[in-house]
């Protein structure tokens, strides 16, 4: 099993026994060659500094099991005919959260909040440890999240 401090290890295994390069592997994922580097070289590259927009890319072609990567918080199953920013903004409201409260909880800038809910892909722009902090503040499933994003 692949831990969340492997999963960078996990990577460079996957894109090597595909013959490609780093070079390649970084244009799939949108990033320059020396933040690629850091993705194979730092075990909390992917976690806390790189946007999964990024990540998810090289998730799906090397199919590597995120899923095994980290103890996912369960919560609140989501619809998955729904984008994400529709989720989080109808449970925060559920919640009787403002996006102030909201993004306190969740550490962040009221200006992430904007971009989390207005745009379906907002969530993406940030790394899984963003991700996990808002399935944890509005007590749903983190790994549907992820999914959600996945499919994008």
């Amino acid at each position: 099993m692949t831990t969340k401090k492997e999963f960078h290890l996990a990577l460079r295994e996957a894109r090597e026994k595909a013959k490609i390069s780093e070079a390649d592997a970084a244009s799939m994922a949108n990033l320059n060659a020396s933040w690629y580097w850091d993705q194979e070289n730092n075990a909390d590259e992917w976690w806390s500094v790189t946007p999964l927009v990024c990540t998810i890319p090289l998730i799906n072609y090397f199919k590597i099991e995120w899923e095994k990567c980290f103890d996912w918080p369960a919560g609140k199953r989501l619809d998955f005919r729904k984008a994400a920013n529709e989720h989080i903004a109808e449970t925060r409201k559920e919640l009787g959260l403002s996006l102030a409260e909201f993004c306190e909880r969740c550490g962040l800038y009221e200006s992430f909040g904007f971009i989390i809910e207005g745009h379906y892909l907002g969530l993406y722009l940030y790394p899984p440890d963003v991700l996990v902090e808002v399935a944890k503040t509005l007590g749903i499933d983190a790994s549907d999240l992820m999914r959600l994003g996945m499919k994008q």
